[in-house]
């Protein structure tokens, strides 16, 4: 690729036709081959990232939670209902066949369309219900751009058992002909690995022009990473455009086109930013010409340049933010700004050593690069300095404890994405290292208190400053060259563990964030079966937290038929805080089934529960377990 020369540029092959001349062409050439090696090992590494994100990345659900549906999970009722409602913890949005209901055969009972308001979904029955056991699935996008899904059931009379096993697997069996399709899930984290790669050249290439070396403009790599960046940018919107309705919906990749799809799309949180984000991308394009299209002769740059460009970079950051796990949980109006500014950070130091070493890096020797090199080395200090904070925060935010950190997949991707920029670190630290050593600061003048050493005032060697030297056995230079190729292969490992970093990421977006998942695990916890040879007591609780909880019990035989027992009585106790068994009263709702609405865990910690459970006028068992209460 040829270079645009730009004033105060030299280049070591503009010295003659001969001698000093043909040694740097050769050096150059070997540059220039160096280069490209990199280049093609650079290529090879981004083509096996995107091939990891497609073995990785699956569909992810988060980052609502489900707090209470109208009628309950396991809730008897005596007549009919005339609405299903959902609570979540944060607002959400549904399209068509977001809420659906079943009956035990696993048939379709007629539904209108849901509707959401805020965090409240809502959908009318159109059918009277007749007696039996119900189940509704539900699928609704999170605030965050990803689809949350899930299921409970309940029962119109006293014939079914809503909370017995069989209803478990018939919820699962449902679910799962709603899951979206893996090729889905996968396409959609390229698309995000994609589009924060794009951002990191785009802005990172227009602020290395501009706040590091302003010379770069004319290096005609230095502009194409900068087109590359936007065309990235733009085509990761416009797929991720695409793939968000059959993403959300779980729908077949075929379905991307359909044109009720793309209008759900466009109506939704997610429609709006990326719609706002290309719009972006347009007023980006007059920003890059006046930056890379000047020359020396064109003087300063419009007064609407640089206020414009600002404005265009934190907006098209503001909106990936928006529509992910900023945008969701706790802390929302500091957690939006913090990874504003960790989008712009990470692109400044990405974006900004692409370009370091694609296009400043060649063919340069130390006196070259003596402006370049030290100014980014200061912005690229400051820029890891904001993206430790930043996300140090974010990671708090999203894990809030070691045991979701150890326990989830986000955990695990964040440990794996620390190790990496960890090493990114070490190789920074050896590249400032280098740097110092090739172009050190200037020290200011030292007093030096000036001293006649004996002759007189005709003694040639003048005065001589205390403890200076005349030049005898002073070290010579180190070998610059050598050290400048360290520095160039030191820059050049960073860029490789940018790009895994980047992979991580777009693996952690698709992910469910690590204090969600270790809730859903908690959750899931609160429940224990109880077993003998005769009975099985299986107990449910929730929410499973201290405070007040509902007990779901049913009674079963080994086989998983419901059982009527003659009389079952259960209590609590915590043996750690020396609290004695709580009885707990139970309600018989119909056979094997029994309901304790509002039981009250004094404290969280390992409960034992035991169940007495009578089988006729003579026989019974007793049957003990721990309930995991936090």
């Amino acid at each position: 690729m040829s270079e645009r020369r730009g004033a105060g540029i030299p280049r070591s092959s503009e010295r003659g036709p001969s001698g000093p001349a043909r040694s740097a062409e050769s050096g150059q050439a070997v540059s220039e081959r160096r280069w490209r090696g990199r280049v093609g090992r650079l290529g090879a590494l981004v083509a096996l990232s995107l091939g990891l994100v497609v073995l990785l990345a699956t569909p992810a659900f988060a980052h609502a939670t489900l707090l209470q549906t109208t009628p309950g999970a396991g809730q008897v009722l005596t007549s009919s209902p005339r609405t299903i409602q959902l609570r979540y913890n944060e607002s959400v949005e549904v399209d068509a066949g977001a809420v659906r209901m079943f009956d035990q055969k696993g048939d379709r009972v007629d539904t209108g369309p849901p509707s959401a308001s805020g965090d409240v979904v809502r959908v009318a029955v159109r059918e009277k219900l007749g007696d039996g056991l119900y189940v509704v699935t539900w699928r609704v996008t999170s605030a965050d751009s990803h689809p949350v899904q899930g299921a409970f059931a309940f029962q119109v009379g006293t014939a079914a058992n809503a909370t017995s096993p069989a209803v478990s697997s018939l919820e699962n069996r449902l679910l799962d002909q709603q899951s979206s399709d893996h090729v889905v899930g996968a396409l959609y984290g390229v698309d995000r690995g994609v589009l924060f790669a794009g951002v990191a050249l785009l802005l990172g290439a227009t602020a290395f022009a501009t706040l590091v070396w302003p010379a770069s403009v004319t290096l005609r790599r230095t502009v194409r990473i900068a087109e590359l960046g936007w065309a990235a940018t733009a085509v990761a919107t416009a797929c991720g455009i695409l793939l968000q309705g059959p993403y959300a919906a779980a729908l077949p990749l075929s379905d991307a086109l359909e044109a009720d799809v793309l209008r759900d799309v466009v109506d939704s949180r997610y429609g709006h930013l990326a719609l706002a984000r290309l719009a972006l991308l347009l007023l980006a394009i007059p920003v890059m010409r006046v930056l890379f299209r000047r020359t020396e002769h064109d003087g300063p740059r419009p007064r609407w340049w640089t206020p414009g460009a600002l404005l265009v970079s934190i907006g098209i950051a503001l909106t990936i933010s928006l529509a992910g796990h900023a945008h969701t949980g706790d802390y929302t109006g500091i957690a939006v700004p913090a990874d504003v500014l960790h989008l712009l950070a990470m692109s400044a130091w990405i974006g900004g050593l692409v370009v370091l070493t694609v296009a400043v890096f060649p063919g340069r020797d130390v006196a070259q690069l003596r402006d370049a090199v030290p100014r980014f080395s200061r912005i690229g200090f400051w820029s890891v300095c904001v993206l430790v904070v930043t996300g140090t925060f974010q990671g708090w935010r999203q894990v809030r404890s070691l045991d979701a950190l150890r326990n989830t997949d986000y955990g695990q991707l964040l440990i794996i994405k620390l190790a990496i920029v960890a090493v990114i670190l070490v190789f920074a630290a050896r590249s400032r290292q280098l740097r110092h050593w090739l172009w050190p600061e200037p020290e200011p003048e030292p007093h030096r208190e000036l001293v006649v050493a004996g002759g007189s005032d005709d003694d040639p060697a003048g005065p001589i400053a205390a403890g200076a030297t005349d030049g005898v056995g002073e070290e010579p230079d180190g070998d610059e060259a050598r050290e400048l190729r360290h520095l160039r292969g030191s820059v050049f490992a960073e860029v490789l563990g940018a790009i895994a970093v980047i992979v991580v990421t777009a693996l952690l977006v698709n992910a469910v964030p690590a204090n969600v998942a270790a809730g859903r695990q908690i959750a899931g916890a609160t429940a224990v079966t109880l077993k003998s040879s005769k009975v099985w007591v299986d107990i449910a609780i929730s929410p499973g937290r201290a405070g007040v909880n509902d007990f779901h019990v049913s009674a079963v035989t080994p086989q998983g038929v419901p059982l009527r027992l003659a009389e079952l009585t259960m209590t609590v106790d915590l043996p750690d805080k020396k609290i004695a068994p709580i009885n707990v009263p139970l309600r018989d709702l119909g056979p094997g089934h029994y309901l304790s609405p509002g039981f009250y865990f004094t404290l969280p910690g390992s409960w034992r529960v035991t169940a007495h459970a009578r089988l006729d006028a003579i026989n019974e068992v007793t049957l003990v377990g721990t309930l995991g209460i936090r």
